[in-house]
């Protein structure tokens, strides 16, 4: 077998193993985010706002950011900030960026001055 397709091969093999078990993580991440846990709430998020993968869901990953960053996660509210100013959720809204921006400043998330 050649180089090529040693690393088709490989790759089509990845790809068949991680598949169920990435539905099987979100499904075990969409039950402790309803829980209210603020990490698999901003987890399952960020899962959906992958785009180009099977899970892509705007309107999902969105509200689930949101109820992190209602419920305090400063990561949370730094994403969610971002996301009303740069348009991801429209119309934009550049009041609303910079009260969540504000929230996570008053947390002194280090990273929000990425945003």
């Amino acid at each position: 077998m050649n180089l090529t397709k040693k690393a088709v091969w490989l790759t089509l093999t990845m790809f068949a193993l991680c598949g169920p078990a990435t539905a099987q993580v979100t499904g075990a991440l969409k039950s402790k985010a309803k829980s209210g846990d603020t990490a698999a709430q901003l987890q399952l998020g960020n899962a959906y706002l992958v785009a180009g993968s099977n899970n892509y869901n705007l309107t999902e990953g969105l509200f689930w950011i949101g109820k992190a960053a209602e419920a305090g996660s400063p990561e949370g509210q730094a994403r969610l900030a971002n996301a009303y100013n740069t348009g991801e959720i429209q119309p934009p809204n550049q009041q609303k960026a910079h009260e969540w921006y504000t929230k996570t400043a008053l947390q002194d998330y280090p990273k929000a001055i990425d945003y």
